[in-house]
C-alpha cells in the first residue's frame, strides 16, 4: 500500500515514530503493510496557527477525515492532503456591510467565519479557507433577493463566490471560485481553468424557484492552444479536460464514438479532476477524480484507444 503526504505549509512527516522527511506541496509517498497501518505524525513547523495531526489510516479514518484534511482513495494507495486553516487569534472583523433588512458579517474568531442577520432568520457558517477580505453585494432575480459574498482567500485558493437567497430563510445556493462576476443583470461568473488549453468558462445563472442553475454558459480555450500540437500521450487528459469544462470535445473523437458522444456524460459521471497514475498503476492509465463524500474523493482510471490521434476507445477500469 502506498501513502502519500502534502501540505499546504511546511510540516514534518513521521510514520510509526520515524521521521520522513518535510512535507509541503510537493508530494511525499512511502509504502507500507496494508494489514498493518502507520501511525502517522504531521508536525508544523513554523508558527502559523495549524496544530499536531496523528492519526491512523484505517477504515475509520479513512471514510470521515478531520475537516482540514481530504483523502483520495487512489486504488492501491491514499493521498492525503492537509489544508491550511486560519485557527489562531482572537475575534477580528474582516468585512462587514449593514443593510436596512441585512447585516452580513465576514469575521475571524479560530477560523473564518460568516454570518447573516435578517428581521427574520439568523445565518452563520465556518468558511473553509482563510479570508483575507470580502466585498457583498445585493441583486434581485426572478422577484427573489439574493446576497453575493465576493471572499479572497489565500493566492492558492483564489477567489470565491458564495451566493445567499435572503428572506424569511437564509439560503447558500451556490460557491463557486471565479475570476470575475456580474450581477447587475441577473448573475453572471466567468471562472479561468488552470488546465493545458486554459479554457475560460462564462456562465449566466438563473433561478427555478428552488435552486440557481446554468441557463447559458460559453467555453473558451487560448488562442495559441491546439490538440494537433499536443504529444499523443496527452491526448486523452486534454479530451478529459475539455469534457470536464463542457467544451467541445468533437475534436478528440473519432467517428464512430462521435455518433455517441451524448452518452459519454452517463458513461464517465461526474469526474472534477483529472491525473496521471502514480506509479504502481499502468503509464497508460487516466486517473478521474469522483468526490465520494464529505473530504473524500476516489480515483478511477480510465484506458484510451486512439487511431490517428483520435479516440476509438475508453474503457474504465472496474478496479
Amino acid at each position: 500500500m502506498y501513502y502519500y503526504f502534502s501540505c499546504d505549509y511546511p510540516a514534518a512527516l513521521k510514520l510509526n515514530g520515524i521521521y520522513m522527511g518535510i512535507i509541503t506541496d510537493t508530494v511525499k509517498y512511502c509504502k507500507a503493510d496494508p494489514a498493518a497501518p502507520p501511525l502517522a505524525e504531521i508536525l508544523p513547523l513554523g508558527a502559523d496557527g495549524a496544530a499536531p495531526l496523528a492519526f491512523l489510516p484505517d477504515d475509520n479514518f479513512l471514510n470521515s477525515p478531520p475537516d482540514n484534511m481530504s483523502v483520495t482513495d487512489l486504488k492501491g494507495g491514499y493521498f492525503f492532503r492537509l489544508k491550511r486553516r486560519c485557527t489562531a487569534g482572537g475575534f477580528s472583523v474582516i468585512a462587514q456591510e449593514r443593510y436596512p433588512d441585512l447585516l452580513v458579517t465576514v469575521f475571524n474568531e479560530n477560523g473564518a467565519k460568516l454570518s447573516i442577520e435578517t428581521r427574520a432568520d439568523f445565518y452563520a457558517e465556518s468558511l473553509e479557507f482563510p479570508i483575507i477580505s470580502a466585498a457583498f453585494e445585493r441583486f434581485n432575480l426572478k422577484g427573489e433577493e439574493f446576497l453575493a459574498v465576493n471572499a479572497a482567500a489565500s493566492e492558492e485558493e483564489g477567489t470565491l463566490l458564495f451566493i445567499y437567497r435572503t428572506g424569511q430563510k437564509t439560503e447558500k445556493l451556490l460557491a463557486l471560485g471565479v475570476q470575475s462576476f456580474n450581477a447587475e443583470n441577473g448573475l453572471t461568473t466567468v471562472r479561468h481553468i488552470k488546465d493545458m488549453a486554459k479554457h475560460t468558462v462564462t456562465s449566466v445563472w438563473d433561478f427555478d424557484g428552488t435552486k440557481l442553475y446554468e441557463k447559458e454558459k460559453t467555453v473558451t480555450s487560448n488562442p495559441d492552444f491546439s490538440p494537433e500540437k499536443l504529444p499523443e500521450k496527452l491526448l486523452p487528459y486534454a479530451f478529459c479536460e475539455e469534457f470536464l469544462c463542457g467544451g467541445d470535445i468533437s475534436g478528440y473523437l473519432g467517428e464512430d464514438i462521435l455518433k455517441n458522444a451524448d452518452k459519454l456524460g452517463g458513461y464517465l459521471g461526474g469526474f472534477i479532476g483529472v491525473m496521471p497514475p502514480p506509479r504502481f498503476r499502468k503509464e497508460d492509465e487516466v486517473g478521474l477524480i469522483y468526490p465520494r463524500g464529505k473530504n473524500v474523493y476516489e480515483v478511477k482510471y480510465a484506458v484510451f484507444t486512439l487511431s490517428s490521434r483520435k479516440i476509438v476507445n475508453l474503457r474504465i477500469q472496474d478496479s
